[in-house]
């Protein structure tokens, strides 16, 4: 995959690729791969949360707290200062109310609407949250079907 990511690269085309935390890993592993990520150069990076589901091989995980999440947000702003960083699958789960904290850790970018596998915040709801905080923001749609 690495190196499906380097040629697309190579080829002009932007790259978003991030990963799943609370899947069992430790920081020292999310902050690997915030670097990995700013090797690649790539321009943006959703962060997804775990959502265990029963029936997965995850359906026991215990998902990381809030305040591990917050860190590991700070982690990726800070190793990847320029690049669009997006609080994508899991959030609604993991940080319910607090979601609003993770765009004081550095977030820059969401994901909205239903992912994979779960229902995630519409977007009329996202904008009023993102309203309240006196963000600005673009909305870029993307049908990923």
């Amino acid at each position: 995959m690495i190196e499906t990511l380097k040629i697309a690269k190579e080829t002009g085309l932007q790259i978003c690729s991030g990963g799943i935390i609370s899947i069992g890993e430790d920081m020292i592993e999310r902050i690997k791969l915030a670097f990995e990520l700013k090797e690649l150069n790539v321009d943006s990076v959703p962060i997804n949360i775990l959502n265990p589901i029963k029936g997965t091989p995850f359906e026991d995980m215990m998902i990381i707290s809030p305040n591990e999440i917050f860190i590991t947000l700070a982690l990726f702003r800070i190793i990847l200062p320029k690049k669009t960083i997006l609080l994508a699958g899991g959030k609604e789960n993991a940080l319910g109310n607090m979601e609003k904290i993770a765009y004081e850790c550095g977030i820059n970018g969401c994901m909205v609407g239903n992912y994979l596998t779960t229902k995630g915040m519409g977007i009329r709801e996202k904008i009023e949250m993102l309203e309240s905080l006196g963000l600005k923001f673009q909305i870029n749609m993307y049908n990923c079907n």
